[in-house]
């Protein structure tokens, strides 16, 4: 016959067991955090000749303008923006957008602005030849003149390429695309949200006490 105790203690055991299995066997932790730029800056190519001559005053200028000019006066402005990603090693990254906001600066011209979008391994500082550095293609985007572009650009495969290469630092290009791109701003910060998810590895304590409660409950039940 069992006694009262036992019948209280069973319950109860059972309970701190199947706990302490959730623990061993790990439950995923889900966070999110929005990063903000560690270098931002827009890069000035005039006359063009496909590398960076030097930094506008203004981090978040784009244009393109080389029809109706002559060549040694055609010029682009690229914005690169590069972001710290050391905290996401080991993780397991669930989503990873790119978003930020573009508006024109020149009304005049009633016409849709694009831009190209580049990722690349970046070292977390501005530096003219992000101009040009190798990249990878992300996407193509563009908004009308007079309107607001707002954009979220999915750079999860490539967050997770640069990780596992060993690199910190995902960098974003912002390429104006045409022969005539009037200058566009991108307003406000443009930032990196990022989710990942965190299966925690049980201390060698929480296996030992499992183990314990194990050997106990089986000398109960033999009692």
């Amino acid at each position: 016959m069992r006694s009262r105790s036992q019948s209280i203690f069973l319950p109860v055991f059972r309970l701190v067991t199947v706990l302490l299995l959730a623990a061993v066997t790990g439950v995923n932790d889900a966070h999110a955090v929005t990063v903000t730029p560690s270098a931002w800056a827009s890069i000035h190519d005039g006359p063009i000749d496909g590398g960076g001559d030097g930094f506008n005053s203004d981090s978040g200028l784009l244009a393109s303008m080389v029809a109706g000019l002559p060549a040694d006066a055609a010029y682009k402005d690229i914005v690169i923006v590069e972001y710290d990603l050391s905290p996401f090693a080991g993780q397991t990254l669930a989503e990873v957008t790119f978003d930020f906001e573009v508006e024109a600066l020149d009304l005049v011209e009633p016409q849709l602005h694009a831009f190209d979008l580049f990722t690349y391994s970046g070292n977390g500082t501005a530096d003219l030849g992000d101009f040009s550095s190798g990249a990878t293609y992300v996407d193509t985007v563009g908004y009308t003149v007079g309107t607001t572009g707002s954009f979220s650009i999915d750079v999860l495969a490539e967050a997770e390429a640069i990780l596992a290469g060993g690199g910190a630092f995902l960098g974003v290009r912002v390429d104006p695309i045409g022969s005539r791109n009037p200058a566009s701003l991108i307003t406000g910060t443009a930032v990196l949200n990022v989710s990942w998810s965190i299966t925690p590895i049980p201390e060698p304590a929480t296996i030992l006490v499992l183990g314990l409660s194990s050997a106990v409950l089986l000398r109960k039940r033999r009692s």
